[in-house]
């Protein structure tokens, strides 16, 4: 009925993670978003809401590892069993967004990629 999307460093931070990138609201007939849609704060016009990431902001924060060995960035997307998520209220976190969806996810995939620093 509907999709969410998170963009996540899961190693960074001792193992901790950290959340670049997370949006809900996203209608099933969506099949893309367009180019730069994460600069939108908070709606992507047609296509859902930004929840705060770990930058404190909604909207798409790039990756920016430290020195040292590639880290991680892993894309996944959730095809979930609700049409939208009520947001009224307290504001959209990354962490209320993942709590909300659990036990609502028919489907997810995920892509990895990596960037570091020479």
């Amino acid at each position: 009925m509907s999709y969410a999307v998170i963009l996540d460093d899961y190693e960074a931070r001792g193992g901790d993670g950290f959340i670049h990138w997370a949006v809900y609201n996203i209608p099933a007939a969506v099949t893309h978003l367009d180019e730069n849609a994460g600069a939108n704060e908070p709606d992507i016009p047609g296509a859902g809401r930004h929840a705060y990431n770990d930058f404190l902001a909604r909207k798409y924060g790039g990756p920016c590892p430290p020195e040292g060995p590639p880290h991680k960035y892993r894309f996944t997307v959730f095809a979930l069993d609700m049409p939208s998520i009520d947001d009224a209220g307290t504001p959209m976190t990354w962490r209320k967004l993942r709590f909300i969806i659990k036990g609502h996810v028919l489907a997810k995939a995920s892509l990895t990629g990596l960037r570091g620093h020479a």
